[in-house]
């Protein structure tokens, strides 16, 4: 009963800007924002992608799943995957 809650009250929530509709990208969606060199002298982001929110994390998890079962990981900070 409790994690109906919470993802009730996730739906609705201004982190999603009260979309339902949303889901976490894949790996493959996440890489297509990586760039090789830092852009702006900080993130290894495609700079069409504005970073300076200090509330906007640089990791992020993606819907796949490595063998081991962990999901994967890309960071936008250090290039990393």
């Amino acid at each position: 009963m409790k994690d109906t809650i919470l993802i009730s009250e996730l739906h609705f929530s201004p982190v999603t800007s009260e979309y339902a509709n949303w889901r976490v990208p894949t790996l493959e969606e996440l890489l297509s924002m990586i760039e090789p060199v830092k852009s702006n002298g900080q993130f290894y982001i495609n700079p069409i992608f504005k970073m300076d929110d200090p509330e906007i994390p640089y990791d992020y998890w993606s819907a796949d799943q490595k063998i081991s079962g962990n999901m994967w990981v890309v960071s936008y900070i250090y290039g990393y995957i």
